[in-house]
This record gives C-alpha cells, sequence and structure tokens, in this order.
C-alpha cells in the first residue's frame, strides 16, 4: 500500500468501528489508538517542531484525528515500517 493512500484507509476502518458508538466514547478511542500509535513510534510526533500549527490545532482539539494522520503523512512522520503487516486476517477477495 502506498504512503499516501494509508490516511483515508485508516479513517474508513475508524468510520466503521464507530458504529453506533457515542461521540464521547469515539473520542476516546480515537485519543487511545493516538496515545498507541504513538508509544508504538508508528506516529513520530515528536519529530515535528513544538510551533508545528497543525500538532497546535490537533491539541486544542480544532482538527480532527483523520486531519492529524493527512498531516503526518505528508510530512513523513508515520513509520509503516512499525506496522505488522504480515496477517493472518481474511481480506475481501476471501470473504
Amino acid at each position: 500500500m502506498a504512503l499516501s493512500n494509508l490516511g483515508p484507509v485508516l479513517w474508513a476502518c475508524a468510520d466503521s468501528m464507530r458504529g453506533s458508538m457515542g461521540a464521547d466514547e469515539y473520542k476516546d478511542y480515537l485519543l487511545m489508538t493516538y496515545s498507541m500509535l504513538k508509544d508504538k513510534s508508528i506516529l513520530n510526533i515528536g519529530d515535528l517542531d513544538d510551533n508545528d500549527e497543525t500538532l497546535a490545532k490537533w491539541n486544542d482539539g480544532s482538527i480532527s484525528f483523520n486531519e492529524l494522520l493527512d498531516y503526518a503523512i505528508t510530512k513523513d512522520i508515520v513509520n509503516i515500517s512499525a506496522l505488522n503487516l504480515e496477517s493472518d486476517y481474511l481480506d475481501t477477495n476471501e470473504i
């Protein structure tokens, strides 16, 4: 998968997982996901300048997780090599 396609794929997954989840619960889920991606060094926000405008918008809640991921991908701070892309999960061809 091309790096430029990662953001839309992650957002589509998040949308499908939300289902009937309430907004507050979904926000908690996104914050947990954000923390996990940072902790596993997949999302390297530390590589951004402290004065980065988009990071400041994320921190004050004025942009979505999708917007942050899209921005992170354009800044090449998403470490896809840290992802375990070898999986036993079914893809759409196997269903």
